[in-house]
This record gives C-alpha cells, sequence and structure tokens, in this order.
C-alpha cells in the first residue's frame, strides 16, 4: 500500500484512482478530480502491479459533520 499527501501524487496516480473510485455507481462524478486533489491523504492499494483499492483521508468539514450525525 502506498500513502500520500494528494498533492505528492502524479497525474497518473490521480486518474487511475479517479477511474477505480467511478466504477462505484454511488460517486459522484462531478468535480470527483478536485475532490482527489484537496484530500489530505490517498492510499493506493496495488495487487500484482494492479490498483485494486483506494481509500482517501479528507478534509471536508461538510462531509465530516454529514457522518458524524449518521452516528447519532
Amino acid at each position: 500500500m502506498i500513502v500520500k499527501p494528494a498533492r505528492d501524487a502524479t497525474p497518473e496516480e490521480r486518474a487511475a484512482f479517479e477511474k477505480l473510485v467511478l466504477r462505484d455507481p454511488q460517486v459522484d462524478p462531478d468535480g470527483l478530480s478536485g475532490r482527489i486533489l484537496r484530500a489530505h491523504l490517498l492510499a493506493f492499494l496495488y495487487k500484482d502491479g494492479e490498483l485494486v483499492s483506494t481509500g482517501a483521508i479528507k478534509t471536508n468539514p461538510g462531509h465530516q459533520a454529514n457522518v458524524a450525525d449518521d452516528f447519532r
């Protein structure tokens, strides 16, 4: 697994991240590339050289508040 600040990810890494994330029909594609770039950290999990999973630590207070509300 590789974890790095989003600003340090190459354009190719960010494009691969976006492509994999968009396989989920629940993800809103509008503005996704910007949200990826603004993330605090991006995680890339590779298996046999293929990107198989991603993760992100976001810096979005509005989103964080919504997630927190889900657990109340």
